[in-house]
């Protein structure tokens, strides 16, 4: 949680504006890691490949953490008596100015004969700097949360700080540095328009000011208030990580649940003591926590999971303790049917149960959905069928984020796009849609290569996996040569 100092503020909501449904970021890492060097442009669909160990997990949750800062919510302690100091997610949180810096730009506008320009400029410095330093705080703490520890620890061995420049649509860029001594920096840069949009704002700011020769900290108020409107499109959205081992994950969801149900309101009382989770566990069972069992838009392409199942996963409610919510997996066996508690399904049941339960409930158009090793525990003709219902989210505006060690998978989707060639309908992929990248060794380190599909939807050769399938070939070849030369 990020503390504000107890002061009287005004504020400037943020022009920051990420497109989601015609979703646009970009993202250049170094030394973060085991990554020495990534440089990624955020599709609809993107997806990471790699061999184990080279940092696919730590680029799919440090994207994860840079779209989840528009969700963190303020602190309300620190509310202004106009209750202009509201939750706000981050990207639309307010540049705090406060009332004291403007009597004194007010003051400087009037006695020392500043040009309008020069005003303008300090003012916009100003608000930049302390949106910079808010940020940096809320990184910080967001980046320990999700990778549960210090951020000095995120830094690749091989060097003494990480450097990030992460672009949203073409507003912003954010330009961060982690050092190995715990220490972060952020600094934004507004781009193009937006910048003279604030500049615009800030010297209406000053010509009120000038008018009346002092702080009109109302008019003021009302002013920043109104430019909410003008500069931010509200694009709503939900960004959500499911990570990988979720079949042994929900597995536990049982007991965490009744536990923090049970317990959390009490557990201060009795001086229990919550041991703590991984942030990605932790996260997982915040988000599976909110079912309930509703439907939401995209039910229908969730239905496509019960073919999968041959069954169905429901949520059910528990009179005790009030809130909890027990998984269930119903099936037909010949003629007859039946249901068992989830703990005790197949494990391609468990592994996908998440994935269906929130599609249909939570996801909407605009949704971030990021998903680790969708592959696990799923026969070939599984895996197709979840690459299926992945093209439809995409055509329905949900982005999606895979890292897979499938080739299955990935030779799906490279046969979607050719099918878009021929008929561009759900279960088509535009090739300007998708992004994959290979992470492969480096020197200290691995780096991001992009990985082309043609249209005609036909990959050649798939690096790492097609390397493995070679050596299989040419091992079975030595195998029966060695063979026919011993008989």
């Amino acid at each position: 949680m990020v503390i504000i100092p107890d002061q009287r503020i005004i504020h400037l909501k943020s022009i920051i504006h990420i497109h989601y449904r015609g979703v646009s970021m970009k993202l250049r890492v170094e030394n973060f890691g085991p990554v020495k060097e990534a440089n990624m442009e955020i599709k609809p669909l993107t997806i990471i490949i790699g061999k184990n160990n080279l940092g696919k997990s730590y680029l799919a949750q440090l994207i994860y953490t840079l779209l989840t800062m528009k969700q963190v919510q303020r602190p309300r302690r620190y509310a202004y008596v106009r209750d202009i100091w509201r939750f706000e997610p981050l990207w639309r949180m307010p540049y705090p100015i406060s009332t004291e810096e403007i009597d004194k730009i007010g003051h400087r506008i009037v006695k020392e004969k500043l040009t309008e320009r020069e005003i303008v400029e300090r003012i916009t410095y100003t608000i930049i700097q302390n949106y910079s330093s808010i940020a940096g705080k809320i990184l910080k703490s967001l980046l320990e949360q999700t990778f549960g520890m210090n951020i000095g620890r995120l830094i690749n061995l091989n060097s003494s700080n990480a450097q990030m420049e992460c672009k949203l649509y073409e507003s912003s860029t954010l330009l961060i540095s982690i050092s190995n001594k715990d220490k972060i920096e952020v600094k934004l840069n507004l781009n193009g328009d937006y910048l003279e949009r604030l500049e615009k704002n800030v010297t209406t700011l000053i010509q009120k000011i000038r008018i009346s020769k002092r702080t009109p900290v109302p008019s003021i108020i009302n002013l920043l208030e109104s430019i909410k409107g003008y500069l931010f499109r509200d694009q709503v959205t939900t960004c959500i990580y499911i990570p990988a081992g979720r079949a042994g994950l929900l597995e536990s969801y049982d007991t965490v649940a009744s536990a923090l149900i049970s317990l959390s309101p009490v557990a201060p009382i009795r001086g229990i003591s919550m041991p703590p989770l991984p942030g990605m566990a932790s996260q997982f069972y915040d988000i599976m926590l909110q079912l309930r069992g509703e439907s939401g838009p995209l039910e229908k392409i969730a239905e496509s999971f019960k073919d999968l199942f041959s069954g169905d996963v429901v949520l059910k409610s528990m009179p005790e303790p009030k809130g909890k919510v027990r998984i269930t997996y119903e099936f037909r066996l010949g003629e007859k049917e039946s249901t068992m508690d989830i703990i005790h399904a197949a494990s391609m049941i468990k592994e996908l149960a998440p994935l269906y339960l929130i599609i249909r409930e939570l996801v909407r158009p605009g949704s971030f959905l990021i998903i680790e090793e969708p592959e696990s525990h799923l026969h070939p003709g599984a895996q197709c069928k979840l690459v299926s219902i992945v093209a439809e989210l995409i055509n329905k505006n949900v982005n999606v984020i895979l890292t897979t060690h499938s080739d299955i998978m990935l030779r799906k989707v490279s046969h979607l796009i050719g099918k878009y060639k021929l008929d561009k309908n759900m279960d088509s992929l535009d090739p300007e849609k998708i992004a994959i990248y290979l992470l492969k060794e480096a020197d200290k380190g691995s780096i991001t290569e992009k990985l082309e599909i043609p249209e005609a939807g036909l990959l050649e050769e798939i690096p790492t996996f097609d390397e493995v399938i070679k050596e299989l070939y040419d091992e079975e070849i030595s195998l029966q040569q060695e063979i026919q030369s011993g008989e």
